[in-house]
């Protein structure tokens, strides 16, 4: 048997299919996990473990969960993302949001959901 990644590790997957798409349909914002900053780091993770703990959730639903993350931890909605003002585009409702940001939520929660079912994300109580 394979041993279960953590939820750290799981993140740190999603944020680098997240950073590849975003470059090869020309947005940069997304750092590398290692450069990420303390508070979003924390927002990754936790919305990373509720996936894993619910894996059934659909996209939208996944979308909000995020939203509910990062409005916790003092972001707001802006025209573009900024660690700094912690501002983001991504904080709307998803029927607003442009084709290209629902492709990352949908892909962010089927490698979490793919990872569920192959049995290699921790059990979350």
């Amino acid at each position: 048997m394979t041993d279960r990644l953590t939820i750290e590790q799981l993140a740190e997957i999603v944020n680098a299919s997240d950073r590849t798409y975003c470059r090869l349909v020309g947005d940069f914002s997304v750092a590398l996990w290692s450069d990420i900053g303390d508070d979003e780091r924390r927002v990754d993770i936790a919305w990373t473990e509720a996936i894993v703990k619910w894996p059934h959730l659909s996209e939208k639903a996944s979308h909000t969960i995020w939203k509910h993350f990062m409005t916790k931890d003092g972001w707001i909605w802006g025209l573009t993302r900024d660690e700094s003002r912690k501002t983001d585009p991504r904080l709307r409702s998803w029927e607003d949001l442009a084709a290209t940001e629902t492709v990352r939520f949908q892909m962010a929660t089927r490698i979490l959901q793919s990872f569920v079912s192959a049995g290699l994300a921790p059990e979350v109580l």
